[in-house]
């Protein structure tokens, strides 16, 4: 509201303003209310604050990925959790129809269109089975969270790559390593790809940590109000039957990624390798605006296991891979030998405080 007035005065009194995007104003006003404050808390324009929205909690849809095809079209990909991965689809079928509307001679964008939609409409698609059979299914569209999470088995080890953390990363980050740790024969380890991570839903990654961890300190939030400090535990099970783990990390792996990797660090469940991450640690509230727009303002900041803030340090990995290869192969004899690396003095302490 105050933005709103303050915005309309500036109109009446300034032609030049008066003709500005409304847009550019608000943007403006924001900048500099919020200049002498972190640089996380900031105003999000709202094409802006949309994608991002999307990125979290996903967009209405079926999940469904169709390609062209002269004779209809073809699944190419089914995201999970989604209505169609509920409903069994898979990559190869064909859609001959969709709302009763031929796909033969559609392009993708038709296509894509034909499965937008409003949350919770309902969507008739007509595939063609084994032998030529035709058969109609009803899906009903609802909110498809992007895929976060996808494994390599190309190496000796599985590598479960987590780029991002949405509204269903733990969840599809269980099933895979379920998966992985259950194989006949059981792979020897499990790797977690973090590297290019920018981080995404703290509670994601929290409840990502909670999944190999069956004890100790998560994370430790703290901040000025009462309500923004808090205390983060595991308590469960450890899905992966405690096999090895290794966790690959980089300058761009940010914020709840930092957490993930600096609990399964300090609890001892896993080996930290690359280079010293992002130093992302301040938890920001999300105020959405008329305007569809956002305000991200920082609430408290985070601090790992071992009691060093992850603002402004980052993790340090357990195994540095960007101080040389002298430098890592010492690291790889000193863990072989059962000797934890020493900290260097700024992580040392910020822990000790």
């Amino acid at each position: 509201a105050l933005a709103a007035r303050v915005l309309a005065a500036a109109g009446a009194g300034s032609p030049v303003l008066a003709r500005q995007p409304r847009e550019t104003l608000v943007r403006a006003f924001f900048d500099e209310a919020l200049a002498t404050l972190d640089p996380y808390t900031r105003y999000v324009p709202a094409e802006e604050a949309r994608a991002g929205r999307s990125r979290r909690l996903g967009e209405s849809g079926l999940g469904l990925e169709l390609a062209p095809d002269p004779a209809g079209a073809r699944i190419v990909r089914v995201i999970d959790d989604g209505p169609a991965w509920a409903a069994g689809l898979r990559p190869g079928e064909q859609v001959v129809a969709i709302d009763g509307r031929a796909t033969a001679r559609l392009d993708r964008e038709a296509l894509d269109r034909l499965l937008e939609g409003a949350e919770s409409a309902p969507v008739t698609l007509t595939l063609r089975r084994e032998g030529g059979r035709s058969e109609t299914i009803v899906l009903v569209r609802a909110m498809v969270a992007p895929e976060t999470v996808s494994v390599d088995w190309s190496s000796a080890l599985p590598v479960v790559r987590i780029s991002a953390f949405n509204r269903l990363t733990d969840r599809r980050l269980a099933r895979a390593v379920v998966e992985a740790a259950h194989r006949d024969p059981a792979p020897p380890g499990l790797v977690l790809d973090l590297r290019g991570n920018r981080g995404g839903l703290l509670r994601q990654a929290i409840a990502a940590a909670d999944l190999f961890l069956t004890g100790g300190v998560i994370a430790t939030a703290r901040g000025r109000h009462p309500d923004a400090s808090r205390i983060h535990r595991a308590g469960g099970a450890d899905i992966a039957g405690g096999l090895d783990l290794a966790v690959l990390v980089d300058g761009a792996t940010a914020s709840s990624a930092e957490v993930l990797a600096a609990a399964l660090q300090d609890n001892g469940r896993a080996v930290v390798i690359g280079s010293v991450t992002t130093g992302k640690g301040l938890i920001q509230t999300v105020v959405t605006l008329p305007d569809e727009g956002e305000l991200h303002i920082t609430w408290s900041s985070l601090h790992a296991p071992s009691g060093y803030p992850l603002q402004g340090l980052g993790v340090l990995p357990t195994i540095c891979t960007s101080r040389g290869v002298e430098v890592a192969r010492r690291a790889v004899t000193d863990r072989r030998r059962g000797r934890p690396p020493e900290a260097p003095a700024p992580w040392r302490a910020t822990a000790d405080r």
